[in-house]
């Protein structure tokens, strides 16, 4: 689930906005070469997206640009 959007792991209805929110995921493992929510279980993966509307942290040494894509790809 580390990759679903909110409203898939939610259940409910879902389109091409779902796609851009994993995209800005894959993205955000690709600038910082980590697996998003290590050390969370699939559950609290869950929990965490779906219900606490959290998203991974940005370090502060990534480009803004590539910055202000995640968080516009991850915006509801």
């Amino acid at each position: 689930p580390e990759w679903m959007a909110p409203e898939f792991l939610r259940g409910e209805p879902t389109n091409e906005k779902s796609d851009v929110y994993s995209f800005g995921v894959i993205l955000w493992e690709l600038v910082t070469l980590q697996q998003p929510w290590n050390g969370l279980s699939h559950a609290q993966v869950v929990g965490a997206v779906a219900f606490q509307s959290r998203r991974p942290s940005i370090p502060p040494n990534i480009s803004p640009v590539l910055a202000s894509l995640m968080e516009s790809c991850w915006a509801e």
